[in-house]
């Protein structure tokens, strides 16, 4: 009983390797779809992730389910953090975060 309980819990899709040898050296995929993977992982959203994960140095991370694409991007700054000992005329804080937005959202709407 154990036994299949522990394959329960840590049961996991197959690894998909993409033939990339780069992507496949920084990003691991896991997938119970592996042709849907593979057609949406295509070589430019392959080149955008390693693009970001070198520009941003920072844990990247993307779930499918179904048919809806999760990402997650690990920052360690508080984005949160009231501005009320900021100026609100300074945007550069207020354009960084809008450019992660942008390039996340440029990344899942590629056709």
């Amino acid at each position: 009983f154990a036994g299949k309980l522990g394959k329960l819990f840590h049961a996991r899709p197959n690894l998909i390797k993409t033939g990339d040898g780069d992507f496949d050296a920084h990003f691991l995929c896991y997938a119970a779809n592996e042709p849907g993977t593979l057609s949406f992982l295509s070589l430019e959203r392959r080149k955008m992730l390693l693009n970001l994960l070198n520009q941003w140095d920072a844990p990247i991370s993307m779930s499918f389910v179904g048919n809806t694409v999760f990402v997650a991007i690990s920052i360690t700054e508080d984005i949160f953090n009231p501005t009320i000992f900021h100026s609100l005329l300074n945007y550069e804080n207020t354009e960084k975060y809008y450019l992660y937005l942008q390039k996340i959202a440029d990344l899942v709407k590629l056709a």
